[in-house]
């Protein structure tokens, strides 16, 4: 074997190669192969490799095969009569351009353990099938797996490929139609993949039986439309994914049977941002959404001729924990779902002013009208000491115990008969003591002493002088005047004999302290005649 040579061919002549292989295996150890050769090439001759050899497998086992170039023209290619190609263990792989055109027996391709794999448009472009009536074509497999890709470029997955699978795959760009016009896939595929970024459309208008994105890191923003019409028939599965952010539309599939987001990370979320048009139940379970803006599940839906002939699909949202939100954030389509909420975790301490805030943010009002209360289903954290584990409590359990919820209705109605009655009795209350007082007033009467006529002229007059035994005179005293009952006095002078009755006067004695008054002159003679009469 040649020490400096840049280039290793091996090479199959007619009958150089045993016909029962099955397996052929280039495969070099430390040691057995140049340092410096550069590219390892398989190439067949015409007819040269027999027909029952199907699998080609290249290795490396140490670093001395700097790059390994997959093509399917020219002088150095890849032998057509492959039914399964295998490249692992690898420094670098280049798949050139159309590297599997004319490949009609290939049914798997497989990358694997290859620290720098590089991709050119069209690589995994294939449509070799040959179409026999009655007899679906069928595509081929492509697998990657732990291998490391600066860029996916456009339309690099294209035609029949039945599956494609990436596994631990790391991408720093997944550029515009890289999976697209594909046709006969049944699955996508993308497990512990880790993308830096994902360009528009990366995703573009193909039909796929089930689609998975499980586990890894997908894009530091997924760009509106990242993946865009694609109809899968059976299942979408969304399961382990982080993504930091999702831009509204991200996501844009039609028809699968159900639609599962489960275990997933998601930093921001703007509105509409799953634009899936389902035929059947809708499931987020286990999720974590750091930030949701509002109608962030509006897009989710059913086809209204679905519904009508099956009725309205579930809507499940379960074990999910929210960290910020915002008035509709949880807002779904009522007419195609019914929604149910269970065990959703509000990322907040638990107190009674912000229940009543939450109550009115998180209510799920879906776009029919319909309310759903929101106090069952969702949970707080409490409050709890440095160090110890955080607990959750139901927002309904938190209201009874710490801002009455539960009896809230019942307060209020006993708070409104309460009042009620304390203000019947204050006007009760009121009633009878303006009766008392008018009553009392009625009662009193005020009265002068017999004074002049001049004084007494006009009913009380304004100052009131009431003359006293001693001399002294008070002006304006309140008189009271209490009413007796007087039976008459019988006069003995008085005879009923005659015609005339005439009043016989009996003699009086004037009191001194009255003569006196009178001889001072103190009073008048209408005053003193009155004295003397009472």
């Amino acid at each position: 074997m040649p020490v400096n040579c840049s280039t290793l061919v091996i090479q199959q002549s007619s009958g150089s190669m045993p016909v029962s292989c099955s397996t052929v295996v280039i495969q070099q150890s430390s040691g057995s192969m140049p340092v410096n050769c550069s590219t390892l090439v398989v190439q067949q001759s015409s007819d040269s490799m027999p027909v029952s050899c199907s699998t080609l497998v290249i290795q490396q086992s140490s670093d001395s095969m700097p790059e390994v170039v997959l093509r399917s023209t020219g002088t150095l290619r890849i032998p057509s009569t492959t039914t399964s190609l295998r490249v692992e263990n690898c420094t670098t792989v280049r798949v050139e351009k159309e590297a599997l055109k004319g490949l009609s027996s290939l049914r798997q391709l497989e990358l694997a353990h290859i620290p720098v794999l590089v991709l050119e448009s069209y690589s995994f472009q294939w449509n070799e099938s040959t179409i026999l009536e009655g007899v679906p074509p069928r595509g081929i497999e492509v697998r990657i797996t732990n291998c490391s890709m600066s860029a996916v470029p456009s339309y690099t997955f294209k035609g029949r490929i039945e599956s494609i699978v990436l596994t631990s795959v790391r991408i720093l760009t997944v550029e515009t139609f890289a999976l697209a016009s594909l046709h006969g896939t049944e699955r996508v595929h993308l497990t512990g993949c880790e993308v830096e970024t994902f360009q528009a459309q990366a995703f573009k208008k193909f039909s796929v039986q089930s689609l998975l994105l499980e586990g890894g890191r997908l894009g530091g923003t997924l760009p509106s439309r990242t993946i865009v019409d694609l109809e899968v028939h059976r299942e979408v599965l969304i399961r382990g994914v982080t993504f930091p952010k999702l831009r509204s539309s991200a996501l844009m599939l039609h028809s699968p049977l159900s639609f599962r987001m489960q275990d997933c990370r998601v930093g921001h979320m703007e509105g509409e941002a799953l634009k899936v048009v389902a035929r059947g139940p809708v499931i987020l379970q286990n999720n974590e959404f750091e930030s949701l803006d509002a109608g962030a599940f509006l897009g989710l839906s059913s086809p209204l001729g679905f519904v009508a002939r099956h009725g309205r699909q579930e809507f499940i949202f379960e074990n999910n924990t929210v960290h910020n939100f915002v008035n509709r954030s949880l807002i779904v389509d009522g007419e195609c779902f019914a929604p149910r909420f269970y065990r959703v975790y509000v990322k907040h301490t638990c107190s009674c002013e912000g229940l009543d805030t939450w109550d009115f943010q998180l209510t799920v009002k879906p776009s029919d009208g319909r309310r759903t209360d929101v106090m069952g289903g969702f949970w707080c954290r409490q409050e709890s000491r440095p160090g110890l584990e955080t607990r959750f409590i139901r927002f309904q359990e938190y209201s009874g115990y710490h801002c009455g919820y539960t009896t809230r209705n019942l307060y209020v109605f006993i708070g409104v008969i309460v009042a009620s009655l304390i203000g019947l009795l204050a006007l009760a209350m009121l009633i009878i003591f303006l009766w008392r007082r008018r009553a009392s007033h009625k009662d009193k009467e005020w009265i002068n002493i017999p004074t002049g006529d001049d004084v007494n002229k006009g009913g009380v007059a304004p100052r009131i002088k009431m003359v006293v035994p001693d001399g002294r005179t008070y002006k304006e005293t309140e008189l009271h005047v209490i009413v007796e009952r007087a039976e008459p006095i019988k006069d003995q002078n008085y005879s009923p004999e005659g015609d005339s009755h005439i009043l016989q006067p009996l003699p009086y004695q004037v009191p001194p302290d009255i003569a006196q008054i009178w001889k001072a002159g103190l009073i008048d003679s209408g005053t003193f005649c009155q004295l003397l009469w009472h």
